[in-house]
C-alpha cells in the first residue's frame, strides 16, 4: 500500500509529505506562532506607553457580551474557512492573527492591572504552567494511558457549569463561587488539551503515510488553532489564580 501511494504521488507529481510525526510538530508550530503574537503584543505594550494605553482602553471599553460575541464569530469563521477547501488558506491565517492579537490585548490588560513591572517576563513565567500541562497531557495522550474521548461528555456539563458560574459572578464577588469556577474550568480545559492531542495522534495513525501538502497544512492548522485556544483558556485560569493573590 505504501509503495502504491508513493507511485501515485510520483506519477502525478503531487507535492506530498510524510505525515508520521509531522502532524504534531506542525500543529504545535501553528500554536506557537499564535503565542508569539501574544508575547509580541505584550512587548509592544510594555515598550510603548501609547500602545499600552490603547490596549487597556480598548479592552476596558469592550463590553463583556460583545467581547465574547467577537471571539465566537472569529472562532467559527476560522473553522469554517479551514474546512472549506475552496477558501484560500491565507484567509483563516489572517483571521488567526486577528484572533491572537485580540487575545493578546486582553491578556496584556490583565497583567497590567496586576501591577507588574515587566509584563513580558511575567507572561512567560505564567506560560510555564500551561506548557507543563501540555507536556504531561501529550505523554498521556500519545501513550494512550487515558481514552480522553470518553471524558468529552463531562466537558459539556463543565461548559454549562462555568457559564452559569460566570453569570453569578457578575452579580456577586463570592470567593467560593470563583474557586468552584476555577476548579471546573481547569479540569475542563485540561481534558480538552488531552482530547485534542489524542486526536492528533489518532489522525496520524489514520492518514496514509503520504498526504498532499495542502491537506496536511489545513489539518495541522486546524489542530494548531485548537491547541492555541486550549492554551489561552488555561493561561486565563492561571492569570485569574495569581491575580487574586
Amino acid at each position: 500500500m505504501e509503495k502504491m501511494s508513493n507511485n501515485f504521488f510520483s506519477k502525478y507529481k503531487i507535492q506530498a509529505i510524510d505525515v508520521k510525526s509531522k502532524l504534531l510538530s506542525r500543529s504545535l508550530l501553528w500554536m506557537s506562532l499564535g503565542l508569539m503574537v501574544i508575547i509580541f503584543v505584550a512587548w509592544l505594550s510594555s515598550t510603548f506607553q501609547a500602545f499600552n494605553n490603547f490596549v487597556v482602553t480598548f479592552s476596558i471599553g469592550s463590553r463583556w457580551g460583545l467581547a465574547w460575541l467577537f471571539n465566537l464569530i472569529i472562532i467559527f469563521s476560522l473553522f469554517f474557512c479551514i474546512q472549506n477547501k475552496n477558501i484560500n488558506i491565507m484567509i483563516p491565517v489572517i483571521l488567526y492573527a486577528i484572533f491572537a492579537i485580540y487575545e493578546g490585548m486582553f491578556i496584556t490588560t490583565i497583567l497590567s492591572f496586576t501591577g507588574t513591572t515587566n509584563i513580558v517576563k511575567d507572561l512567560l513565567l505564567y506560560m510555564l504552567i500551561p506548557s507543563f500541562v501540555f507536556l504531561v497531557m501529550g505523554i498521556i495522550a500519545y501513550t494512550n494511558l487515558i481514552n480522553f474521548s470518553k471524558l468529552i461528555p463531562f466537558t459539556f456539563f463543565g461548559f454549562f457549569a462555568i457559564l452559569i458560574l460566570s453569570l453569578i459572578m457578575i452579580f456577586t464577588a463570592s470567593k467560593t463561587i470563583e474557586m468552584l469556577y476555577i476548579i471546573i474550568a481547569s479540569a475542563m480545559f485540561i481534558i480538552w488539551i488531552g482530547v485534542d492531542l489524542q486526536m492528533i495522534a489518532r489522525t496520524e495513525d489514520a492518514l496514509p503515510n503520504y498526504v498532499d501538502k495542502s491537506t496536511i497544512n489545513r489539518i495541522s492548522f486546524m489542530f494548531g488553532v485548537k491547541l492555541f485556544i486550549d492554551f489561552v483558556n488555561l493561561l486565563m485560569i492561571v492569570l485569574r489564580i495569581f491575580r487574586n493573590r
